[in-house]
């Protein structure tokens, strides 16, 4: 069978328009693959930090002292992770790239406008019931409002 040249021109028509389709659907999944990545590694850094307290009563006042944890896996473009912490609690907090696509994407995080190196982080984790959209210092004082009025 021999293909005419309208032939040949509606094929390779069809083959660059799936060719552009997974293209974008690529990097989609691998700016997904990225923020999964950040979700987990926040996770991981949350559990390290918990068990860095329970051996020495309080949590460490930089990541640089704890070895071999994750970094952002974007941080050549600007991306990195933010710890804040007052020795009795932490939060940690990420910049997903995906935006609002993203399921774990939290605008009140972002409202805060923390930067994430470059970028406004938009995700974290903390410990026990910190809340993310708060400082520590405003849960503290929170806290301190709610044992005045039980006393």
């Amino acid at each position: 069978m021999i293909f005419t040249k309208k032939d040949s021109i509606a094929v390779f028509i069809i083959l660059l328009v799936i060719a552009i389709i997974s293209f974008f659907n690529f990097r989609v999944a691998l700016r997904r693959g990225r923020d999964n990545e950040r979700e987990n590694d926040l996770g991981d850094i949350g559990k390290v930090l918990d068990t860095y307290k329970g051996q020495n009563s309080a949590y460490p006042p930089s990541l640089a002292i704890i070895k071999n944890l994750p970094k952002d896996p974007s941080t050549p473009n600007g991306y990195s992770y933010l710890y804040l912490t007052d020795g009795k609690y932490f939060q940690i907090y990420a910049s997903l790239e995906g935006l609002t696509d993203e399921s774990q994407y939290n605008p009140a995080i972002a409202k805060l406008g923390l930067k994430c190196g470059n970028y406004i982080c938009n995700f974290g984790v903390s410990s026990g019931n910190i809340p993310l959209d708060k400082s520590i210092q405003e849960y503290e004082n929170v806290l301190d409002a709610q044992n005045a009025k039980k006393k």
